[in-house]
């Protein structure tokens, strides 16, 4: 009868030890599975930061870009501006020179009428 009970102890033993094995591989398997999953997720991780940081420079350049683009365009509309107070200038020159003209033109005309005359006079 103890060597009923030591032959099933035995193999009830061994059957056991032999689950307990599976659990430790099973354990073993999802271990690695984790790992592997952790590691493909830190990597992505890592992709989609250096992803981030490159659209984060590229947004920076773009930004610099835009206020370059700004100064510029004040820096022309400020010429602009100057160029058409220079123009107003020019034209109201041009309108008193012009005025100058035909009043000079008048006295022209009305010396000549006057040396004209002088000449009539003489003759």
């Amino acid at each position: 009868s103890s060597g009923i009970n030591a032959e099933y102890g035995g193999i009830l033993t061994s059957c056991h030890q032999k689950e307990g094995e599976y659990n430790v591989q099973e354990l073993q398997r999802k271990v690695a599975m984790l790992t592997d999953r952790c590691q493909s997720a830190e990597r992505e991780r890592k992709e989609t930061r250096r992803e981030r940081d490159d659209a984060v420079g590229q947004l920076q350049q773009l930004i610099s870009e835009l206020n370059t683009m700004r100064s510029e365009r004040e820096a022309v509309n400020q010429s602009l501006e100057r160029l058409k107070k220079e123009n107003e200038l020019a034209n109201k020159n041009v309108s008193q020179l012009r005025l100058e003209q035909e009043r000079e033109k008048r006295e022209l005309t009305s010396l000549r009428r006057e040396r004209d005359v002088a000449q009539n006079i003489q003759e």
